[in-house]
């Protein structure tokens, strides 16, 4: 028992948050700044949930330890977005 977050929903949020950083830097619309720091906090959180779900199996791998680097980028970018 337990629970299953698919990987493929963090390429997803990635491609949300570039799509979130390009119309910003265009200003083609604007984007309420809560958007992408809900998404990345959901980033960060998908990636430690997995972390621990790996942990029980083995270890977690660079692959996922590069994809929570990359979501903590995104958070303080996103933080200091206003």
């Amino acid at each position: 028992m337990g629970f299953f977050f698919p990987h493929w929903l963090l390429t997803l949020v990635a491609f949300c948050l570039l799509i979130c950083a390009i119309s910003r830097f265009f200003d083609f619309f604007h984007i309420n700044p809560s958007i992408p720091q809900i998404l990345s906090f959901y980033g960060m959180i998908h990636v430690g949930c997995s972390a621990l779900g790996f942990f029980s199996q083995g270890s977690p791998g660079w692959g996922l330890i590069l994809t929570g680097f990359g979501y903590l980028i995104f958070t303080v970018a996103f933080l200091r977005w206003n």
